[in-house]
């Protein structure tokens, strides 16, 4: 399954005290991009209205990750330079780092604080994985345009709406012609990143969009709700659920969203998905879920086996799982449980009738195989 790229480079911080906003003189050190993290919406005008050409190509300019200072205003949620970027001509749809668009970036990052116009990036704003939720910040609404003149103190806040209000970046960037299904090189849509990230807001967000392609599939043909089924909290998988992912998409190694579920021990989304499949209406059958098999021939209690949750696989079983299904050498998830050392999960796997003496196709026992690999765990 593809995998949702690393964090982006930053642009180099400015040497100014943080409560400091640069003299006008000393603006033409800062960059565009730096202006944009750091919120200076100000500095942003300045530059703009100043640069005697085309803004286009100013704003559009992407830095040594091919970022432009849309990518990083969204990064860090300055909504209100966002907007102002917008008004001058930014292209909303500009791929950057990765060929990920500040679409893909409002559906990855948040901010944990408010950012009030002018706050500037700090190190703590790095954020970890687990932390992703929407890009939601105050916004303004109306943004000033006159031109900055020369007798102008640039220390003064860009002059705005003194009310605000709560907006979405995700729903902003639609609005102004987002294309709410691009892709990056990695054929990931915004859905993809904001389910990779457990990203519940930015997910609900992008449902409610026109056209929105739930199971559109990555280069790898996963698809949204396989990428929330492997990484994500099990909210994200009810949302893509109620809004009728498909329970039985195969990625290119013809696994299921049950699949990875299993292998990734993501026990309350493995039942999320077995109560689905058993109060549909559509057709499906818990049993073609728990009988489907991926390239390699495995079902989902060979999944849940090689995974080493022993919860998962008695929900497995307990759900009608065949405990001597044989993948694509033969091998009974018995083989896998010796493989691996999971020395209570052989035990289970025994208790429902597992077969001791079965052979795969190198006609070798699950005794066998536990000999070879000399391993012991507790699952």
């Amino acid at each position: 399954m593809t995998q949702v790229g690393p964090e982006p480079a930053l642009p180099s911080k400015p040497n100014q005290d943080e409560s400091q906003v640069p003299e006008i003189e000393d603006v033409s050190h800062i960059t565009l991009h730096q202006a944009a993290r750091d919120g200076k919406a100000d500095v942003i005008e300045h530059k703009v209205q100043n640069f005697g050409g085309n803004p286009g190509k100013l704003l559009n300019k992407g830095d040594e990750a091919n970022n432009t200072p849309l990518h990083y205003a969204v990064r860090y949620g300055h909504v209100n330079v966002v907007k102002l970027l917008s008004e001058f001509g930014a292209d909303i749809s500009k791929p950057g780092e990765y060929g990920a668009s500040p679409l893909h970036y409002a559906a990855r990052f948040h901010t944990n604080t408010v950012r009030q116009p002018g706050s500037r990036y700090s190190s703590n704003d790095d954020l970890a994985d687990g932390e992703i939720s929407a890009v939601v910040a105050p916004v303004t609404t109306a943004l000033s345009t006159d031109k900055i003149g020369g007798d102008v103190n640039l220390s003064h806040e860009m002059q705005i709406s003194t009310e605000e209000s709560t907006e979405s970046l995700i729903m902003f960037l639609v609005q102004q012609g987002g294309d709410v299904n691009v892709c990056d090189n990695y054929g990931l849509s915004p859905l993809h990143y904001a389910a990779s990230k457990g990203n519940l807001t930015a997910v609900r967000e992008l449902l409610q969009c026109d056209g929105i392609k739930i199971d559109q599939k990555d280069a790898s043909r996963s698809t949204p709700l396989h990428c929330a089924a492997a990484d994500s909290a099990v909210e994200v998988v009810k949302a893509l659920l109620d809004a009728g992912a498909d329970v039985r998409a195969k990625d290119n190694e013809e696994r299921t969203p049950i699949h990875l579920a299993c292998t990734d021990n993501k026990i309350d989304t493995v039942q999320v998905l077995f109560e689905r499949v058993e109060n549909s209406e559509n057709g499906s059958d818990i049993s073609d879920m728990l009988e489907g098999k991926n390239k390699e021939g495995e079902t989902a209690l060979h999944a849940a086996v090689k995974g080493g949750c022993l919860d998962i696989v008695k929900l497995c079983l307990d759900k009608g799982a065949k405990v001597r299904a044989r993948r694509g050498n033969l091998a009974h998830p018995l083989h896998i449980a010796a493989i691996n050392g999971h020395v209570k999960i052989a035990a289970c796997l025994i208790e429902h009738n597992a077969k001791i003496e079965a052979r795969n196709a190198l006609h070798e026992t699950p005794l066998h195989k536990a000999a070879a690999s000399n391993k012991t765990r507790d699952g």
